[in-house]
């Protein structure tokens, strides 16, 4: 099974692969089905989140494996681009108070079926989280690769992260993985200074090969795995070892 996902996921890398996962989408039914990931029963849709069904739970909990270099972190979590909410369930069985952001409502709609299934109370935002505030169109699928679309006439209007500081509790961590729109947030200084005065602990997954050269030179950033840096980590995790950037 390992094979295969490594298989899907060097394929739909190519430009066949492209083509092969718009057929994917206009031909495969769209159902929920569950399994068993950390322990917890999750909800993903057979259409939308192939990859997910491709792996096995053991693949999933190594890549999803945010909180095995946090032992001692408890607090609150803002889950950004949570998609179906592997993140925020294991945050929220840890005992930690989560609120989840993502644009597909049918994806909370599964994170919230898990939620209920296991006991746990998440707290769900279905608006894109942004530095400014702008319309665009939902997807009406849950893929993880959903990206945003703006449009003027657009029926759903962006949360900024002002606008979410004043609606929910402010995070201790913010875990961030919104397909390529953490640039915007790299680039404003309005969401530095608002970081760094709430001293919040920033995990952000790149999207970019260059990510890392864009990172604020004046913060240390540590790299944490293979795609993701964090900022402020030693207030959380203090004994981390990662690497500087």
């Amino acid at each position: 099974m390992r094979f295969l996902f490594e298989l899907i996921a060097a394929i739909r890398r190519t430009a066949v692969g492209a083509v092969l996962a718009r057929l994917w989408h206009r031909c495969a039914p769209s159902f929920p089905f569950r399994r068993e990931v950390f322990g917890l029963t999750m909800y993903f849709d057979f259409r939308d989140n192939a990859v997910w069904w491709a792996r096995s739970a053991d693949k999933i909990e190594r890549d999803e494996a945010v909180f095995d270099f946090l032992p001692s972190f408890k607090g609150t979590v803002w889950d950004v681009g949570s998609n179906v909410g592997i993140v925020s369930l294991r945050a929220a069985s840890l005992g930690h108070r989560v609120v989840a952001f993502d644009i597909s409502r049918k994806a909370l709609g599964l994170l919230e079926a898990s939620a209920r299934a296991n006991g746990l109370n998440i707290t769900t935002v279905p608006r894109a989280f942004s530095t400014r505030s702008f319309c665009y169109e939902s997807p009406s699928s849950s893929d993880t690769e959903n990206a945003i679309r703006e449009s003027a006439a657009g029926k759903e209007r962006s949360i900024t992260f002002l606008e979410a500081a004043a609606q929910y509790p402010l995070p201790d961590l913010l875990k961030m993985d919104i397909e390529g729109g953490e640039n915007e947030f790299i680039k404003s200084d309005e969401f530095k200074q608002w970081i760094l005065q709430n001293n919040v602990t920033w995990i952000v997954e790149q999207h970019s090969f260059d990510f890392n050269t864009k990172l604020w030179k004046d913060c240390k950033f540590v790299q944490v795995d293979s795609g993701h840096f964090a900022l402020n980590l030693d207030r959380i995790a203090p004994t981390q070892s990662s690497t500087k950037v």
